[in-house]
C-alpha cells in the first residue's frame, strides 16, 4: 500500500464513526469539529466538496443509486432533537452524478451552497450492509463590503430640553442618522439577509456608531445630542457596519457635516473662556496670586501683575479653585493696625468691616485678641518672619454676604473656594484679597 492509500485508510477510520450508524438517529451537531467543513466562495457563494466515501468491495456504486438522497440544508423535521432518516428531504435529481471513482477509492464531490447537508446512502439488501448519513458544512466566512459616502450634510432638530440619550443633560438639539442614508449603495453577500435573484444576498443590517465607540449591532440609527460631555464637533466621522446572517461584519466611514441655525445656536463649539481676577475692597490689583484648580483640571496657575488670569476651557465639568499667596507678611502692617486692632479689642471703636475683622484674626481662631496683636508687632519687628497659623493673604469670593458682620468667620470659610460645576459657557470669577494684619488696606497703595 503506497502512502496515498494509507493515509485515506487513516482518515477513512476517523470518519467512519461519524458517517456510518446502524441506528441511523445520530443528532447533527452544527458546530461539531468532527463534522467536515469547506468554505464558501464569495463570488459563487458555493464550495467544492470532497469527501472519501466507504463501500463494499462487492457493492459498487449503482448498487446504491436507487436510494441515494441529498438534503441541502438539513432540518430536523419531526422536531425529535436528532437528525434521523426520516428528515431526509432529497434536493437533488441526479445524486449519482455527485461520486468519482479513483481506482479503488470512491469520493462524493461536488459544488455545493451555504448551509449544513447531509448525504444518506440507503441499507443496500444486495450487501448487506448499514445506513449512511454523511454529513457536511459548508460555511461563510467573508464579510460583507459597505461602501459609504464621503460625507453628507445634515441639519439638526431643536427639541424642548429633556435629556433624550439618558446622560443626565437636558438637550437642546437631536441629530439622528440611519446607517442606510450614509451608505452609497448596499452591501451584497452570500448570506445576506434578501434574496437578489443571484447567487449573493442584499445585506440590510448595518449598524452605525462614532468613531471609536463601542460597535452596537443593533444601533441602525446614529442619535447625538448636544450639548453634552462637550460640544458636538461639526465634522464627526461614523463607522457604518455591515453584517450578514453568519455574523460576519465590514465596515467603511463616512463623514457628517452638521449645518443649520439649529447647530449653530445650541451645538457649535466655541471655546469657552475662565478668567480669575483678585483684587483688594479697595479696587487694587492683587498680583502673581496662585489660583489652585482641584476636579477635571488639577494644576495651579498664577495671575499676572494686574491680578489678572485668563485661559480657555477645555471641556471641564467640575472644578474647585482656591486663590493662595504667602509672600512678604509684613507687607502693609503699621503701627497703626495695632491702634486699631486695640481699640476693637477694647470696644471703644470697633472694626467696620467684615474684610478688616478678618484681616484682623492673624492667628486664624476666629476671635480677635492681644494674641493677634502680639503676632502682628513681631511681624512688624521682624521677630518672626511668618504668621504662625495663617498665609499673608486670604482670599474671598466677592460679593459674599456676612450676615454679622463683627463676626464672618462661617462665611469666609465657605467664600475662600469656588465649585463649578457648569461644563458650558465663560467663566469669570471675582476675588477679594485681604492682606492679613493689613487693617486699613494699605499693603498695595504704594503701588
Amino acid at each position: 500500500m503506497n502512502t496515498f492509500k494509507l493515509g485515506l485508510a487513516l482518515w477513512l477510520c476517523l470518519l467512519l464513526p461519524v458517517f456510518l450508524s446502524a441506528k441511523v438517529d445520530i443528532p447533527l451537531p452544527p458546530d461539531s469539529t468532527h463534522i467536515p467543513v469547506f468554505y464558501a466562495d464569495s463570488t459563487i457563494c458555493h464550495a467544492w466538496v470532497s469527501l472519501p466515501v466507504s463501500f463494499g468491495p462487492d457493492c459498487p456504486v449503482a448498487s446504491y443509486t436507487p436510494s441515494l438522497q441529498i438534503d441541502l440544508d438539513i432540518q430536523d423535521l419531526d422536531q425529535d432533537g436528532q437528525i434521523t432518516p426520516v428528515d431526509v428531504m432529497a434536493d437533488i435529481s441526479n445524486p449519482e452524478d455527485y461520486f468519482l471513482r479513483q481506482g479503488e477509492d470512491t469520493f462524493f464531490a461536488g459544488n455545493f451552497p451555504i448551509g449544513q447537508h447531509v448525504l444518506y446512502l440507503h441499507p443496500s439488501p444486495a450487501c448487506n450492509d448499514t445506513a449512511q448519513l454523511l454529513f457536511f458544512s459548508v460555511l461563510d466566512t467573508i464579510a460583507p463590503k459597505p461602501q459609504c459616502k464621503l460625507f453628507i450634510e445634515v441639519q439638526m432638530e431643536s427639541v424642548p430640553e429633556i435629556d433624550i440619550n439618558q446622560d443626565g443633560q437636558r438637550d437642546l438639539a437631536v441629530l439622528r442618522v440611519p446607517a442606510i442614508d450614509l451608505l452609497d449603495e448596499r452591501a451584497t453577500d452570500c448570506t445576506g439577509q434578501v434574496a437578489s435573484g443571484e447567487a449573493r444576498k442584499i445585506v440590510t443590517d448595518y449598524s452605525v456608531n462614532i468613531l471609536g465607540a463601542p460597535v452596537d449591532r443593533t444601533q441602525d440609527t446614529l442619535v447625538l445630542t448636544c450639548p453634552g460631555s462637550t460640544s458636538l464637533d461639526a465634522f464627526p466621522i461614523v463607522q457604518v457596519s455591515a453584517w450578514d446572517k453568519q455574523g460576519n461584519s465590514s465596515f467603511c466611514y463616512s463623514r457628517l457635516y452638521v449645518t443649520g441655525s439649529v447647530y449653530e445656536r445650541s451645538c457649535s463649539y466655541h471655546p469657552a473662556a475662565m478668567s480669575v481676577e483678585v483684587s483688594t475692597t479697595t479696587g487694587d490689583d492683587v498680583p502673581y496670586v496662585d489660583i489652585e484648580f482641584q476636579g477635571d483640571l488639577d494644576t495651579i496657575l498664577t495671575t499676572n501683575e494686574d491680578g489678572f488670569l485668563y485661559r480657555q476651557r477645555t471641556g471641564l465639568d467640575s472644578l474647585i479653585i482656591r486663590p493662595t499667596k504667602n509672600s512678604n507678611p509684613a507687607q502693609g502692617l503699621t503701627s497703626f493696625d495695632l491702634v486699631l486692632l486695640q481699640r476693637h479689642i477694647l470696644g471703644t471703636r470697633l472694626l467696620p468691616d467684615s474684610y478688616q475683622v478678618l484681616a484682623a484674626d492673624v492667628n486664624r481662631d476666629e476671635r480677635l485678641s492681644i494674641r493677634d496683636a502680639i503676632e502682628i508687632r513681631r511681624v512688624i519687628l521682624g521677630i518672626q518672619d511668618t504668621f504662625m497659623n495663617n498665609n499673608s493673604w486670604r482670599f474671598f469670593e466677592e460679593n459674599t454676604s456676612f450676615a454679622m458682620p463683627g463676626s464672618p468667620w462661617e462665611e469666609a470659610r465657605q467664600a475662600e473656594s469656588i465649585s463649578i460645576n457648569d461644563p458650558y459657557g465663560d467663566v469669570n470669577i471675582d476675588f477679594i484679597g485681604v492682606k492679613v494684619g493689613d487693617l486699613d488696606n494699605s499693603a498695595l497703595r504704594a503701588n
